[in-house]
Order: structure tokens, then C-alpha cells, then sequence
């Protein structure tokens, strides 16, 4: 017996994956869904904080203008942020039924003589010149 899966569920399932496996007990957190024509961007975190030296999987759930989910495409999603020292895994991550993964990873530059203070992050996603952005808090090791 084959059993088939529409694209939505298994995106939901993604989704509901990662919110339930997060690496932070803090809340997950959603962009807003962009209004308008043309490509849409939601982006998606299983936390609100990253703590210095810690990990966050980011997924961006990729429409077509149609609304459809953008199929597995060789053009992918750029992951950034307005912090120089934020390391993706994938900062170009390819789009796998809908949806783009990256690991976003973050060591705080403290040292013994200086600390640096916790400070929010700006995430953005970008594809096609659709975006979705996601505030995230670098909680630093003195913090």
C-alpha cells in the first residue's frame, strides 16, 4: 500500500518539528507573511534567544506567486544579519519542497578583560526579492 503526503503536510510537519525539537525553551517565533504579488518568504526559529556558543536551526518556508510552494529549486534562500560574527551553515540553503534550512551559530567575543553585553539580532531571509525578517536576542556568556 503507497501512502501519499501533500506538500503542506509535510511542511507543517517540518515546521511543527522544529518548534518541538528547539534547541532553547523560550518560545519559537514566526515572521509576518508579507503582503502583496510575487514571491513570499516565512521564516521560522524554535527560540528567541541564542545563548554564546549555542545553535538555532532557521527554516524559511518559500510561495511562488501563486501562492504554491517553490518546488526544489537550484536557486536558494539567503540567510544574513545585521551582526558580523553570526556563522550559517548554509548562508545560501537549497529549497528542499518548500522549505531552506540553515544553523545559525553564534560565539560572543568576551574576553577577560572586556565583556560584551547580550544585544538583539536582525535575521533575514531573502529569495527572488521576497524577504522575511526575525528578531533574535545574543545572550553572551556574562549575561
Amino acid at each position: 500500500m503507497k501512502v501519499k503526503f501533500s506538500q503542506s503536510f509535510i511542511v507543517f510537519v517540518i515546521f511543527g518539528l522544529i518548534f518541538v525539537l528547539g534547541c532553547s525553551s523560550d518560545k519559537p517565533i514566526v515572521s509576518e507573511s508579507a503582503g502583496g504579488s510575487g514571491y513570499k518568504i516565512i521564516l521560522a526559529s524554535p527560540g528567541t534567544e541564542l545563548e554564546s556558543g549555542g545553535s538555532l536551526t532557521l527554516s524559511a518556508r518559500v510561495t511562488d506567486p501563486n501562492g504554491n510552494l517553490v518546488g526544489n529549486e537550484e536557486e536558494g534562500v539567503f540567510f544574513s544579519s545585521n551582526i558580523g560574527d553570526i556563522e550559517f551553515d548554509e548562508s545560501k540553503a537549497d529549497i528542499k519542497t518548500g522549505v531552506a534550512t540553515t544553523i545559525m551559530t553564534w560565539e560572543d567575543s568576551s574576553d577577560d578583560e572586556a565583556s560584551e553585553p547580550s544585544k538583539p539580532a536582525l535575521i533575514t531571509a531573502t529569495y527572488r526579492g521576497a524577504f522575511a525578517q526575525i528578531q533574535i536576542m545574543l545572550i553572551s556568556e556574562d549575561f
